[in-house]
């Protein structure tokens, strides 16, 4: 098992090196293996790395004798427009936006609850069922964590989280899900996501944001056993800064275990 920090780290470190132009357009990345050693990381991390940076369009993956991995003709670009470029975060990315995240979608759960028009509601069930018809599919999985949370910004009626939200839902979430896509996790996406969406369509405000806090915590509890696991294989992130808070609400405790 992967740690989310770790291969978010090298995502955010070699897109900024594409961003500033240290790997230029048509560049050939180093092998995996190389990777592994210039960043101290295990071959996995490097492997779930290159998968988000092709998922952006940074990337190309070429197979054969004469593959490897190349940087895509617009990468420069994609690097500077994307969010990496707004929060140079390196290694710590994922605890500190989990952290701004359980601060954040609370209340947006809550706004949305109070504004969502019935094109929001329609495609927030959209998304389930997405969950729901490819239950083995990590694109859909990631496709339907970024369309979720970003609609929910979109609901919340807010100019600034309309603004910022979905740029940010376009990369932390998609390369966080990719990197997490198992059978558990999308069980626990699928539960979680009814609960909030239900919550909304029925106006209940203080529900949804109940929920999401819930459905925070459990990517807490998941991210801390990942990086657990990763302490244990050699690769020792630091303790994330988002800690877990005492006690738990009563919806954490009806979670499917």
């Amino acid at each position: 098992m992967t740690s989310p920090r770790i291969f978010e780290g090298l995502v955010q470190d070699l897109r900024v090196a594409i961003a500033q132009g240290r790997i230029a357009p048509g560049a050939r990345l180093p092998t995996e293996r190389a990777l592994a050693e210039q960043f101290r990381v295990s071959r996995a991390s490097v492997r779930e790395a290159i998968r988000i940076l092709e998922l952006f369009g940074l990337v190309t993956v070429r197979r054969g004798r004469t593959g490897g991995v190349v940087t895509t003709p617009h990468c420069t670009e994609i690097a500077r427009d994307s969010f990496a470029s707004l929060q140079p975060l390196g290694r710590h990315g994922f605890s500190h936006s989990l952290e701004f995240r359980r601060i954040i979608e609370p209340k947006v759960a809550e706004l949305a609850a109070q504004r969502a028009t019935d094109d929001h509601l329609n495609t927030l069930h959209k998304t389930l069922r997405m969950l729901e018809e490819h239950p083995d599919s990590t694109e859909a999985f990631v496709e339907s964590n970024r369309l979720f949370h970003q609609t929910l910004a979109q609901a919340s009626g807010n100019p600034y989280v309309q603004g910022f939200l979905p740029e940010f839902f376009a990369t932390e979430v998609m390369s966080h899900a990719a990197g997490t896509a198992g059978p558990v996790q999308r069980s626990f996406a699928r539960f979680f996501h009814s609960k909030i969406a239900d919550a909304v369509t029925r106006r209940d405000g203080k529900e949804a944001a109940v929920w999401m806090e819930a459905h925070l915590s459990q990517l807490e509890s998941d991210f801390l056993r990942s990086a657990e696991v990763a302490r244990v294989d050699g690769e020792s992130p630091s303790p994330p800064a988002a800690r877990r808070r005492p006690g738990r609400t009563r919806a954490r405790r009806a979670a499917p275990q």
